[in-house]
């Protein structure tokens, strides 16, 4: 495998490979007139031209030896960088790897050769955008030293969606380098997790498990609205029955449908919130005048919930914190309790997370 920066003379191959990797990874999860109208205006050859003559930006190839592209890079730095950052700061913006070649490390390769321009280059920090219920790739930067340090919402057709921007704090490395030119220089495929997609709207780089992409969005958003059901239910018997917290989980996860939820999430939210509940009930209070101790306990434990997101996971946008909680309310809680958990919540929030 080769890395090769690209240049206008690219310009049909790069539309080719843009327009048909976003297409496998996305058309599942949205409607034709959603995509049409994506590729339309942040793919048309016009748009491309103007990204790979700009200084600011750069595009590469991951070739095979034939030189058939198997997936592509973009980075930023300066003003080419969709958000306003650090002007020296270089921003991956694109990994998109071709369906038939995910798992063979193509985004992993494309991923070093980012680092290794921030490198070059003195960027103080490398930074990107993942999708907030992309927990393998969360897990991925976290490990490697990413940081979360903001949040971006953006809309694909009537979607929402909200990716969480991370970053890497740099200090240049020798035995990170990766030759590279325009010749094509090779580039060791070894084991490091890889970058196969991004997420649609915003561009940020957002890596998926080669094998599921398509579907990834819709089942880890089911997996952690489940988790979420389960523990209002698992925190409401809690209340009632005084057991030991633990006791209480086990018996929950005794459950079938326990094995369809986000278990990351349901154990340490449920963890923190039966360990904390007095501190979640103090921040509560600073934005709501009714003591806590008096609310009904679903209503209660919805908003233990929301508190939590809010205050402890800068992974989770508050608007989906305040629209879970909102859904959570009208199935299991009181007739228009609803309306008092958005309200609490959208003050929490602004008050916590002013930024989002």
């Amino acid at each position: 495998m080769h890395i090769r920066q690209l240049t206008l003379a690219d310009l049909d191959q790069l539309q080719s490979i843009s327009r048909t990797t976003f297409h496998e990874t996305f058309a599942a999860d949205n409607s034709e007139a959603d995509m049409a109208h994506y590729l339309e205006h942040n793919l048309s050859a016009s748009r491309l031209a103007q990204e790979l003559v700009n200084p600011e930006s750069r595009f590469y190839f991951a070739e095979d030896d034939d030189g058939n592209a198997l997936g592509y890079l973009k980075t930023n730095t300066g003003a080419a960088q969709s958000e306003p950052q650090n002007p020296q700061a270089l921003e991956i913006e694109r990994i998109y790897v071709l369906a038939a070649h995910h798992g063979r490390g193509v985004g992993a390769a494309l991923y070093r050769q980012a680092r290794h321009d921030a490198e070059q280059q003195g960027a103080p920090y490398l930074w990107l955008g993942v999708w907030e219920y992309n927990r393998s790739a969360l897990r991925f930067y976290q490990k490697h030293g990413f940081t979360a340090f903001a949040s971006h919402t953006f809309t694909l057709g009537s979607d929402a969606q909200t990716d969480i921007l991370m970053k890497l704090d740099l200090v240049p490395s020798a035995d990170d380098a990766v030759s590279v030119t325009n010749s094509a220089a090779p580039v060791a495929d070894d084991a490091v997790p890889a970058a196969d997609s991004v997420a649609p709207a915003a561009d940020h780089a957002a890596p998926v498990a080669p094998s599921k992409a398509p579907n990834l969005r819709r089942r880890a958003i089911e997996q952690r609205s489940r988790a979420r059901r389960l523990l209002l239910q698992t925190l409401y018997q809690w209340q009632i029955t005084g057991d030991p917290p633990h006791h209480v989980r086990m018996n929950r996860m005794e459950d079938p449908k326990a094995r369809e939820i986000d278990e990351d999430y349901f154990a340490a939210a449920y963890t923190y919130i039966t360990t904390h509940r007095e501190e979640l009930g103090n921040r509560l209070a600073t934005v709501n005048n009714r003591k806590v101790s008096l609310l009904d306990p679903v209503e209660r434990a919805i908003l233990w919930i929301g508190v939590y997101e809010i205050d402890e996971r800068p992974d989770i946008h508050p608007t989906v914190t305040i629209n879970e909680a909102v859904e959570l309310a009208k199935q299991f809680g009181a007739a228009d309790s609803y309306k008092y958990i958005n309200a609490t919540l959208d003050k929490l929030g602004k008050a916590l997370r002013p930024n989002g």
